[in-house]
């Protein structure tokens, strides 16, 4: 018998090892999924810094993936230089339609940097998080123009305002 109460014992100790440990609810995550019905008031109500990230989950799957790998990375780049990080949403282009379209994007994945109610540049192109981290200083932090953004035309155009009432 008291063998037995040995081996209950060793499952218990089994069990407590493999308990898992969840990440907190209130984990702060760099890039918010946003939908459409978020989208007036995450743009409008403050128009602190904001980065856009439009993806599609079916066109160019692993290049979406890895693009919004490098943004979450540039943005813990932000983060360990002791600055406030931009806001980031992701908006999936196949479920938030409306909003993709308001926002004129064809091509997948694109990042949009955002200030004050205006969009400042486009990214269409897969960056790395060094080339990310420096494009957001430049914007929004008063850094020099890294060498990726050498050449390019930036826009000033105003963020889209998406209508759902039908």
């Amino acid at each position: 018998m008291k063998k037995k109460d040995d081996d209950d014992d060793d499952d218990e100790d089994d069990d407590r090892e493999k308990e898992i440990v969840w990440q907190d609810d209130n984990y702060i995550r760099p890039i918010k999924d946003l939908t459409t019905a978020e989208w007036e008031e995450a743009v409008f109500k403050d128009i602190s810094p904001l980065m856009v990230l439009v993806h599609n989950r079916y066109k160019r799957p692993k290049e979406n993936e890895k693009f919004r790998e490098e943004l979450d990375k540039a943005i813990q780049v932000i983060w360990n230089c002791g600055l406030p990080s931009p806001r980031c949403v992701a908006v999936d282009a196949v479920v938030e339609t409306d909003l993709v379209s308001a926002l004129q994007v064809t091509v997948f994945p694109e990042i949009i940097f955002t200030k004050a109610g205006k969009i400042l540049y486009r990214e269409k192109g897969i960056r790395t998080a060094d080339e990310l981290s420096k494009i957001m200083a430049f914007f929004y932090y008063g850094a020099a123009k890294p060498p990726c953004l050498n050449g390019v035309d930036y826009s000033h155009e105003q963020i889209p305002s998406v209508d759902l009432t039908w």
